[in-house]
This record gives structure tokens, C-alpha cells and sequence, in this order.
């Protein structure tokens, strides 16, 4: 069976997500990201090896896996960066042991299946790329039964905070915000306040990382068969802390090395928080519900006390 690449990609004169340069720029720019990832690679691949690179972008994981003696990687690129790719490849004299192959992972179809799967589909959000369903794809369709997986593990990571009360106010009607704006606009808008309160995602949150507890969830790990994420843990305060926000982070195992975005250091990767609906006071000895859940789209965060 040969490789069934799809489509040949078309660069487009206005480029959009991760056929912009910029966003490859900015991972390349991660270079403990970038470094961690080969690492692993160097690590995980073996002399003779079939790759399979999910999501390859300019190429380099799967220019990697090659130079770690992989007898052949299949580069996987569903934009117009599987061109870039092609290109790095050539670049690098390896074009006859990398094939790019321009299509969704989930639908396109491999020749043989892979020892090593890498896919470095990790957004701010751990499940924001569908990294979940990909990988269990992957595991079922183009892998061996035998395949090591970069990353072996992805772990959810919630970090109860306190944001700035102006930000707080500001994502949901009060009393206060919807008097105002009815005595500017000389329009009643007071059944605004009725409007039932919802978590509201925050995106750019490492500012508030500070030295909060550290809420670790159960990990998923790879090969699997998990395709969404619904996990519970309950989780007792060490200390006393007002809590209207939860940083939603993550820890990546590929092996050699764990990523994470719970860092006060730069990174290419964002720190998400929810924003709670309702500020809660919590005391050393409370007990929290503290739930991550994953289907399709973002992560959600949910965040009961416990009577």
C-alpha cells in the first residue's frame, strides 16, 4: 500500500495559524521546548526504526528522527508548512528518508506502521489541538502495538489563584457595572444582572502563577485509547487563600525530560486560567472537587467546595 499524502499543499498569500511564520518562530524561539523535544527524540528512536511525526511544521522533528537513525519517518502536515517541511528536508539530504505527506493524521494511510509516534500538537490548553484523539488515532491506525510514544504522558495541572479584583469584575455583569451603564445609555439594562454566571476563560495568566498549591490530575498516557478527558480529584487546603481564578496548566513527559507551562519562566506556550464565576475564601482543611474535562474544543475547569 503506498502512502496516500492527500491534497499538495497551496501556500496562501495571507497565511492563518500554523501556516504563519510567526508561530513557528515562536516554538523554535522555546529552546527548552525545542531541546526537550529532541532529547526525547534522540533518546526514544532507534537504529532502523519507521517514525511516524504528527503535526511535523518546518520539518525539524522529523529531521531529527532521521539523524537519530530512523530507517524512515513519515512527516505529517495538514497546512501549507508540509512545503516549508519538504524543504528543510532537501535542505538536509535526508529527502529519501523522510516522506511529507500533506493530510490530517486521522485520514490519511501509511504503507507500514510506526515504532516511535512524536507529535508535538500541545497547546496552551493540553487539549486544545486534539492531541487526545490524534495520538489514540495513531496508537489503533499507524503504529505498532509495540510503539513508543513523545510524549509518553500529558498530566493536567490546576493552580487555584487570585487574580486582580478589576480583571474579576470585569468579565461578568454586577448591580454596580449594569446601573452605570443604564443611567449612560438612559436604556434599562438591569435584567442583564440575571444573566446566570459562567466561567470565562483568561488567557495570558502566568502573572498570577505566584506560589500557589500545585493540584496535579491524573495523567493520560500513551499508546492509548483515550480519546476525551474527564477527571476528578479532591483536593484539601494547606493554607488559607481567596480563590477566583484557576490557572490551568500542564506537565508533559517525554522521557529524558518534562515540559510544562507551569513556570514563571518565558515560554512559547500561554498559562490559561479560568475565571470562577464567584470569588471563594477558602481555610487551611477545606475540602475542593476539582475537575478537568476535555471533548472537543477547550478544556473545561470546574471547582466545587465540599460542605
Amino acid at each position: 500500500m503506498a502512502v496516500d499524502p492527500g491534497s499538495e499543499p497551496q501556500e496562501s498569500a495571507r497565511p492563518a495559524g500554523f501556516e504563519r511564520s510567526s508561530q513557528h518562530v515562536l516554538m523554535l524561539e522555546d529552546r527548552v521546548r525545542t531541546r526537550g523535544f529532541l532529547q526525547a527524540i534522540r533518546e526514544t528512536v532507534r537504529p532502523g526504526d519507521v517514525v511516524v511525526d504528527i503535526g511535523t511544521g518546518t520539518g525539524i522533528l522529523a529531521i531529527a528522527a532521521a539523524l537519530a537513525g530512523a530507517r524512515h519517518v513519515y512527516a505529517v502536515e495538514l497546512t501549507a508548512m508540509a512545503e516549508t517541511a519538504r524543504r528543510g528536508i532537501t535542505a538536509n539530504g535526508l529527502a529519501d528518508r523522510v516522506t511529507v505527506v500533506h493530510g490530517t493524521s486521522t485520514e490519511i494511510s501509511l504503507p507500514e506502521r510506526a515504532d516511535v509516534v512524536i507529535s508535538e500538537t500541545i497547546g496552551d490548553d493540553l487539549f486544545d489541538e486534539s492531541i487526545l484523539p490524534t495520538l489514540a488515532d495513531a496508537a489503533a491506525r499507524l503504529a505498532k502495538p509495540t510503539a513508543r510514544f513523545v510524549p509518553r504522558a500529558l498530566r493536567p495541572v490546576v493552580i487555584p489563584t487570585c487574580i486582580d479584583d478589576e480583571i474579576w469584575r470585569r468579565r461578568f455583569y454586577s448591580p454596580e457595572l449594569v446601573r452605570g451603564w443604564s443611567d449612560e445609555y438612559v436604556i434599562d439594562l438591569s435584567w442583564l444582572d440575571a444573566e446566570p454566571r459562567r466561567a470565562e476563560r483568561f488567557p495570558r495568566a502566568r502573572a498570577y502563577l505566584g506560589d500557589g498549591p500545585r493540584i496535579d490530575l491524573p495523567a493520560v498516557t500513551f499508546p492509548g485509547t483515550d480519546a476525551t478527558y474527564d477527571r476528578t480529584v479532591t483536593w484539601t487546603a494547606d493554607r488559607a487563600l481567596r480563590v477566583n481564578a484557576l490557572l490551568l496548566g500542564f506537565a508533559s513527559d517525554l522521557g529524558p525530560v518534562t515540559l510544562t507551562n507551569v513556570t514563571r519562566d518565558t515560554s512559547s506556550w500561554e498559562l490559561p486560567a479560568d475565571v470562577l464565576p464567584q470569588p471563594y475564601e477558602i481555610h487551611e482543611g477545606d475540602t475542593v472537587d476539582v475537575r478537568v474535562r476535555w471533548s472537543a474544543g477547550m478544556s473545561a475547569v470546574e471547582w466545587q467546595p465540599i460542605p
